[in-house]
């Protein structure tokens, strides 16, 4: 009767929630909840009185399916106690039923164990039925079960939490029937293993769920630099129309010398267009995208940007989400530096330079605008530290979070400043180092 009242607990919530493709793709877990539910309702019959027992049996049921479908707890105790009211009621009117059939009253009812199992057996018979019916029945589109969420830890820490409070309880229920410590110690154990493999499960999906981001996160980026780099490609069209009309109108009017005019037209157009647009083999798709972007931004504001991979990025190890947010901000950073600079500098560049040093990959970004004064040096990669205007949304956290993220690769970045150039030196380990190597095997 428990497996069973565990599986319309399950069905029952999952179609309120809109989720029952949790039964389907997740059958190890919906198992392991209906085994755990009837290890659990057994434990707490055998151990707290009538009445405290339902309580905490729907604060399991209620938290347990909270962490397993991702559901507000509050939401979800209130979900439960809802199917519960609606089973109390179908029990109240089955039973003038069943007491005209067997001509049983309530006492008999409630004392008489073989009674008691006739009427549950029609009970759970008829909430079988009602649940085959409703699972031909559209799940309700409830907008508060639709929000995703992300506290699903702390559901799993207060449902540890809980588990540990049933178990302090029940020790006092231990000491007055030691007679049957054993089946308490059975029942605990598989109840806490239980606890532990759906953690564990839950663990592996938020990991998977991670990496799912973090591809999101590299496609986004990339799709990013491929909107500019349309929007470039369209302002070019453009003024190429320009350009070929210019021409044809040079061919009309035929002064003289219109060829050799023509022809240092066309000289100088090309010579923008290459120094405009410019193409990157940097052994990182996205890298090459972002740079293409900043190439074209350099130009617009008459900066060189000199970039050099002496060796490719693939032999870098570093997370390629981190690793575009790493440079794209030093990057920003150098452009603010000559773009926002009160000093006049006659020939801004700013340099991006890759090469391998003491089996060690160097990124090297520096660019020749105002020196970054001591003092600043010092607090630059601080928390909140920033030399910015108070009310830039961005205030503060740009180079620190670089920093963070550099240390999370197991890499460092240091920072030289002088008169004549800043350089961000950032150091990471090369794929197939001894430390790679030794961590693979830990």
């Amino acid at each position: 009767m428990a497996i069973i009242e565990a599986f319309i607990f399950l069905y029952s919530y999952l179609f309120i929630s809109n989720k029952r493709e949790i039964i389907k793709n997740k059958k190890f877990i919906s198992t392991l909840f209906l085994i755990s539910f009837t290890l659990f309702s057994f434990w707490a019959t055998l151990s707290f009185p009538a009445g405290y027992h339902t309580i905490l049996i729907i604060l399991f049921v209620s938290l347990s399916l909270a962490l397993i479908a991702n559901v507000k707890v509050f939401l979800s105790i209130v979900t439960i106690i809802f199917i519960g009211f609606l089973m109390i009621i179908i029990e109240l009117m089955l039973f003038p039923f069943f007491s005209m059939i067997t001509n049983t009253t309530m006492e008999q009812l409630q004392n008489i164990q073989e009674v008691k199992l006739h009427f549950s057996i029609l009970v759970k018979s008829i909430e079988l039925i009602l649940l085959f019916i409703i699972s031909k029945i559209k799940s309700p589109n409830i907008k508060y079960f639709s929000k995703e969420l992300s506290h699903q830890v702390i559901i799993y820490w207060v449902f540890g939490m809980f588990l540990m409070g049933m178990l302090i309880l029940s020790i006092q229920f231990v000491i007055y029937q030691p007679e049957k410590i054993i089946l308490y110690e059975t029942l605990i154990i598989l109840i806490f293993l239980i606890y532990a493999i759906i953690g564990y499960l839950d663990y592996k999906v938020k990991i998977n769920l991670i990496k799912i981001e973090k591809k999101y996160n590299i496609q986004y980026d990339y799709i990013k630099n491929l909107e500019s780099l349309i929007n470039i490609i369209r302002r070019e069209k453009h003024d190429f129309s320009n350009h070929i009309n210019t021409i044809y109108a040079m061919s009309t009017i035929n002064k003289p010398n219109t060829v050799e005019r023509i022809k240092e037209y066309l000289k100088n157009i090309t010579n923008e267009i290459k120094n405009s647009y410019t193409t990157f083999n940097s052994g990182n798709d996205y890298i090459d995208g972002l740079l293409v972007v900043k190439s074209n931004h350099a130009y617009e504001n008459n900066i060189i940007f000199d970039v050099n991979f002496e060796s490719m990025l693939d032999k870098v190890r570093v997370d390629n989400v981190d690793l575009i947010s790493i440079i794209s901000n030093i990057l920003d950073n150098a452009f603010e530096a000559i773009i926002l600079s009160k000093e006049t500098i006659e020939r801004p560049i700013i340099s991006l330079w890759t090469y391998i040093e003491e089996e060690k990959y160097i990124i090297s970004i520096s660019n020749n605008g105002p020196k970054i004064e001591d003092e600043i040096l010092e607090k630059i990669f601080q928390n909140g530290f920033s030399t910015k205007e108070r009310n830039s949304d961005d205030h503060g956290y740009g180079l620190y979070i670089v920093k963070k993220m550099i240390e999370k690769n197991d890499g460092k970045i240091i920072l030289y400043s002088n008169k004549e150039e800043t350089e961000f030196q950032i150091i990471f380990n090369l794929i197939g180092d001894k430390y790679e190597l030794y961590s693979e095997s830990f």
